[in-house]
Parts: C-alpha cells; structure tokens; sequence
C-alpha cells in the first residue's frame, strides 16, 4: 500500500501534453505537470474531479495524480510506475523468480525499463478503460514501438501492463494505434498485466488480469468466463500443490502460468495437462512451455498437440 499527500480539485484544460489547468477547492487555479503522455480524453475532461500530489523542482509546483471516472479514481501519474511494478514483481508467476534486477537499461537504440538477470521487461501504464476492457495504448507510441521491436531481439523478454483501475481483460489497441498492436500481438512476448485500486488515499494492488492479442477483445469474454470458471476450480481443489493463473486469452489459444511445491516433483508434465482434463477443455493441448525455479509459462492450442 502506497499513501501520499494529495489536493482536491477540477480540470479546467490542457494547454499542451504536459500542463494541466486545474481549479482547487480553494477557488485558486494552478498549472499541475501532466507526467502521462496519453491523450487522457476519458479523463481530463472539463469539470472532471482530479487529485494533484506537490512537486518538487522545475517551474510547476503540482504533479497530476489522479482523475474520476465512473466514481473510481484512475491514476495518470507515470511517475509510479517503476515503483509499482518493483512492489508487484514478488507477485507475478514467472517473473518473481529472477533476482537481480537492473534499471533503465539500453537496448538496440532503446531504453529497457527493467533486465531482471537476463531476462528483459518493459512497463507500460493503462489508463483507458471501457466496459471493463482496458486499452493500451491511448495514443500512438513511436517509442513504445521501438521497444517493442528491440525486446524481440532477445530470447527472453516481456511486456508488463500496469492497468491503474479495475478491469477484467487487457487488449491492445488496434483503432489507435495498429503497428504498435500488431508488433506486440504477432511477438513471441510475454504479456503480463496487473491492476491497481484508488481510493483517493491509497494505492492497492488488485492481481493479475488477462491480456488478448485480438483485435475484437469482445469475442474472447465468453471464453475467459469459462476459462476463470475452470481455473477457479481447479485452484480450489488443489490449493498450494499447483496453482494456476491466466496470462493471456486468444480465440486460437491462451496461456498460463504454473505456481506451487507439485510443479517441482516428476509429475510435472502431468500437470501441464490437468487442467485440460478436469476442465473438460476438449480439443485443446500444450503448444508449447518454460519454467524456471518451479514457475511454468505454458501455451495451450486447440488441436492435436504439435
């Protein structure tokens, strides 16, 4: 949990990417720093409840932290988010196994948030979110491609979304920005995606969401409820032997991740399988997996296995 000082107030308007107008209770109206470089239009809206944090240096003395939508505060401050994705990190299969974790590392002309031992991840903030869905991105991101195109350069990389309210699936973007989606959905990428609650107090960490690489993320929701139905199950009966969590949801195929002290045994390709079986996911099998340390990222298709 992350607390922090905070001023109530509403947005006015945006003179440009990284100025907001904002009235205060008070009635005074200040000049806050936009960190986020998203377009924001279902949140910087005039009149709009946001929550402004003080800011320590350069010519504005506030920092945008938070804006309404839909009676929940949505965080647009990406100034958090290498604070929240270190806080997470311990928490998320597959990637709480590496132990060395360097910052802001160069790669292939572009800029790496993290290299956790060899292994390679960016962090990315979403803040649009529509009927459950979040969108990312929520404008065209030159830079977000250029690392998407250098994290493919390695054996193994990922990309970590950080959604800053509820939501159920994570999708990318296709109206707004097609060549980033399509670099990311044709990758070999890891997809992680993690939400976050704003009570307008504190910051709390929700748990992993699902992540499509479809362009119509409506066409995988019935799946993921049939998905989560199975996976709810299968966690209940097997409680800390083996434990399941959904990473990804595909028309064609889905992955997830494998946690728990039975992963270690002899009886780990058994378990890859289960939960086909228990399930009753007919027509599906294991395209493909890696592990390490007891932690398994695993890719079932439907058909035959290959």
């Amino acid at each position: 949990m992350m607390r922090m000082e905070k001023l109530l107030g509403r947005f006015i308007s945006r003179p440009n990417r990284f100025t907001a107008l904002v009235e205060l209770e008070d009635g005074r109206i200040v000049r806050a720093h936009v960190a986020d470089p998203g377009r924001l239009t279902k949140l910087l809206v005039e009149g709009n409840e946001v929550l402004l944090i003080p800011k320590e240096g350069g010519k504005l003395r506030y920092r945008l932290l938070a804006a309404r939508q839909d009676g929940r505060w949505v965080l647009i401050d990406s100034m958090a988010h290498g604070p929240l994705a270190e806080l997470v990190l311990p928490y998320i299969p597959y990637l709480s196994t590496f132990r060395e974790l360097r910052k802001e590392e160069a790669l292939s002309g572009a800029r790496i948030d993290f290299r956790l031992d060899g292994y390679w991840l960016e962090v990315k903030g979403c803040t649009l979110v529509e009927d459950g869905v979040a969108y990312f991105p929520d404008a065209p991101t030159a830079r977000g491609l250029r690392q998407v195109r250098a994290l493919r350069t390695r054996p193994e990389a990922g990309i970590l979304f950080l959604v800053m309210t509820e939501a159920r699936l994570l999708a990318l973007n296709y109206r707004v920005d097609p060549a980033f989606s399509r670099e990311v959905a044709s990758s070999g990428l890891d997809l992680f995606a993690y939400s976050f609650s704003f009570d307008g107090e504190a910051i709390e960490p929700l748990g992993l969401v699902p992540v499509t690489r479809e362009e119509e993320p409506g066409d995988v929701l019935p799946f993921l409820s049939e998905l989560e139905e199975a996976v709810g199950a299968y966690n209940d009966m097997h409680g800390s032997e083996a434990r399941y969590d959904i990473l990804e949801v595909n028309e064609r195929d889905f992955v997830l991740a494998l946690t728990g002290y039975g992963t270690c045994s002899c009886s780990l390709f058994d378990y890859l399988d289960d939960i086909l079986y228990e399930a009753g996911l007919e027509g599906w099998s294991v395209l493909s997996w890696k592990g390490r340390r007891g932690h398994y990222i695993i890719r079932y298709g439907r058909g035959p296995k290959p």
